[in-house]
């Protein structure tokens, strides 16, 4: 009578492993097949009638088999091996990831006759975790720079490019609020974009200015989309930030020109003209600008100056006449002497 409890006990459990969602079979220290329940039967591919009686190297790849025979001499000493992720090999060929944990199985005397095993097919994790450092290593690599934020702004990431862009390095800013790189009167920006984030949006490419850590300033594109876990919950946002600074000045610059060239062409006052043409080029792309021609004698004469403080005219013309030396590689005199330009 004290059997069939016993019996109804050892029925119940093998009916338990045998539903599990998680591939659970055995083996004897020889490594022949002794148990495979229907989880196993869907990973591996083989019905446990093909599987029982067969030796387990048929899902062990040869590049696992010593691998395989450390397992079992662990378990021969009694240890249990926890968590180890390899290779196994399907029915029909294919390999895949797997997490293993294996036990050893005793008899009524305490005896070591074989081994327990649970396998968890990995391949998704492992894809997944490829895809990952395949993204982190792009993320690195680009001359753009990408940032994270968490919905506050907080600084969660910051890769090489923002780094370049910037000047700060990443441990710097992670932990700092993204504002640190805002000038003041942009940060209505950030509430705005924080704003279309938390409502799920994307805030596709918009021309701004921000602060580097010497305090000049770049123009950047900005590019900001929310960042979702799981659950698909926002809970922040990835920016991609590329330096329009030199595309925006070689625009200004081309602007310039155009514009200089049309004010030259229509009207014969040289003198009212290129007073105009340096006022053109204040402050789009110069803080002053100068205009000298050579008169008669080979004399030097300042025809106009502007300046984006209107007040400061009149010190500009005094600083060339009272303090420029004409042999200075950087004087008007000396490249009008040499015809070569000073950058």
């Amino acid at each position: 009578m004290a059997q069939e409890p016993l019996d109804a006990a050892l029925l119940r459990l093998a009916a338990i492993i045998d539903s599990s969602e998680a591939a659970i079979y055995s083996v004897d220290l020889d490594g022949t097949i002794t148990t495979w329940n229907q989880a196993s039967e869907r990973l591996f591919g083989f019905p446990s009638a093909a599987a029982i009686g067969q030796p387990l190297s048929m899902i062990v790849p040869p590049e696992q088999e010593a691998e395989e025979a450390e397992v079992i001499r662990r378990i021969r000493g009694g240890e249990g091996v926890e968590h180890y992720e390899t290779v196994r090999r399907r029915r029909d060929g294919s390999l895949f990831d797997v997490a293993l944990t294996a036990s050893p199985i005793r008899d009524r005397s305490g005896a070591i006759t074989g081994v327990s095993k649970i396998a968890r097919d990995i391949t998704e994790q492992r894809r997944h975790e490829r895809n990952g450092r395949l993204l982190a290593s792009i993320v690195e690599s680009t001359d753009d720079a990408i940032v994270s934020k968490d919905v506050a702004g907080g600084i969660t990431s910051w890769n090489r490019g923002a780094e370049r862009l910037f000047g700060y390095a990443a441990e710097e800013v992670i932990g700092q609020s993204i504002r640190i790189i805002i000038p003041a009167d942009r940060q209505s920006e950030e509430d705005e974009v924080l704003n279309r984030i938390r409502r799920g949006e994307i805030v596709d490419y918009f021309e701004t200015v921000r602060c580097r850590k010497d305090g000049s300033r770049a123009v950047v594109s900005l590019t900001v989309s929310p960042i979702r876990d799981a659950a698909g919950r926002i809970v922040g946002a990835s920016k991609i930030a590329r330096d329009m600074t030199q595309a925006k000045r070689a625009a200004e610059r081309a602007a310039f020109l155009s514009e200089a060239g049309k004010v030259l062409a229509r009207s014969l006052d040289y003198e009212a003209t290129l007073t105009t043409v340096a006022s053109l080029a204040v402050p789009t792309i110069a803080d002053w600008c100068a205009v000298d021609v050579v008169g008669e004698g080979r004399n030097i004469e300042r025809l106009a100056v502007a300046h984006v403080d209107p007040a400061k005219v009149e010190l500009a013309k005094m600083v060339r006449a009272r303090y420029e030396d004409p042999n200075s590689p950087n004087s008007v005199a000396y490249v009008v002497r040499t015809s070569t330009p000073a950058l």
